[in-house]
């Protein structure tokens, strides 16, 4: 791989981290200050206890690890190359379509995932699977640290 574009991947890992730990962390937050007006202490706990959950060992192996390896060899290795970066993108999206959350979230969520998959799409057209795996293991990384933080307040 030419330095230029270990450069750009590089970049795009960094950058899918980032953006997984901000938004997570301020979500979050958010989750947190509505449970601590309504349950008070009990909010609290909760809050540390999901926190916790977040960076378990099992989570952190499921989301960091063998979620991006099945879902990048699925979407990017698999089926990038037969639909392109646009189709494969939006197929990614749909498949974290939830239909147990309300719709704004439901909505907001495709978005979300759509907008990952053409970034981690990127870093696969750019730097292979490899690329495409660190790019979502360093924003499934960040979203379970940014999730932790911003539960417990920190």
């Amino acid at each position: 791989m030419r330095k230029s574009t270990r450069n750009k991947v590089v970049g795009l890992v960094a950058l899918a981290g980032a953006w997984g730990l901000a938004k997570s962390y301020l979500l979050s937050r958010g989750t947190r200050s509505r449970r601590a007006e309504e349950l008070g202490g009990l909010g609290l706990a909760i809050s540390h206890w999901e926190a916790a959950s977040a960076v378990s060992p099992g989570h952190l192996a499921s989301s960091v690890v063998l979620g991006p390896l099945y879902e990048e060899v699925l979407y990017r290795a698999l089926l990038q190359p037969r639909v392109g970066l646009r189709a494969a993108s939006g197929v990614f999206g749909m498949g974290h379509y939830d239909p147990d959350v309300p719709l704004a979230m439901r909505v907001a969520k495709v978005i979300d995932a759509t907008a990952g998959g053409a970034l981690y799409g990127l870093a696969f057209a750019l730097g292979g699977l490899p690329a495409s795996v660190a790019a979502h293991a360093a924003h499934n990384l960040g979203a379970s640290l940014g999730s932790a933080a911003g539960l417990t307040g920190r």
